[in-house]
């Protein structure tokens, strides 16, 4: 298969996910797209991993929240050994403490962002600010089934998968400790997911 044919294979599965798909032209580069409602973006790494994002809405009133679904979806029809690399673009979280599973996370800034200048933005504290564990688990890597989002995580006994996606809702903008935090203002965001390859996708929504 060329590399045309194998583009082209990828394409195919992603639109079929419902996702439009962001190829990109060089380590940590992608282009974002215009979202539509209800669905999302997908950004296609070099480990052929697929970082998907979706929000319920692009538009909502002040006081109200989107809500938020991001994935790692292997492209592959066969299993996909990729070790952690920590190359983070845009530290994400998925919850106010470092969740020691995923290897993504969202972040959400003020204003138009995209790859070429994500990193000089400031992103909103989103999750409410709370003591931590200090619990730190050890990841080496990840194992994922063919076309699918699920995966071991190493080190591991091999016998069980977890999947690497979750719903996150976004709303509030928290200032203080503990928990103390505000609507969003109305105006432009742009919803980021990272994951620790480096990789990232972008969707634009507005708060009226």
């Amino acid at each position: 298969m060329n590399a045309l044919q194998a583009v082209g294979t990828i394409a195919v599965v992603a639109l079929a996910l419902g996702f439009a798909l962001i190829v990109p032209t060089g380590p940590h580069v992608t282009n974002s797209t215009t979202p539509f409602v209800g669905a999302g973006v997908g950004s296609l790494g070099t480990n052929n991993l697929l970082l998907r994002l979706s929000v319920n809405d692009t538009s909502i009133s002040q006081g109200q929240s989107f809500g938020l679904n991001v994935s790692e979806y292997n492209t592959l029809t066969s299993t996909n050994n990729v070790s952690i690399s920590s190359q983070w673009v845009v530290q994400g979280a998925t919850q106010s403490c470092p969740n020691q599973l995923y290897p993504f996370g969202i972040s959400v800034f003020q204003g138009h962002y995209g790859a070429s200048n994500v990193t000089q933005g400031t992103p909103l504290q989103i999750f409410p600010i709370t003591a931590c564990p200090m619990f730190i688990r050890l990841i080496t890597g990840y194992v994922f089934q063919p076309q699918s989002v699920n995966a071991s995580v190493l080190p591991g006994d091999g016998n069980g998968t977890t999947a690497m996606e979750t719903v996150v809702t976004v709303g509030t903008n928290y200032t203080g400790f503990p928990g103390q935090g505000e609507p969003l203002t109305p105006g432009a965001y742009t919803l980021v997911a990272s994951d620790e390859w480096g990789n990232l996708a972008f969707l634009y929504v507005t708060v009226q």
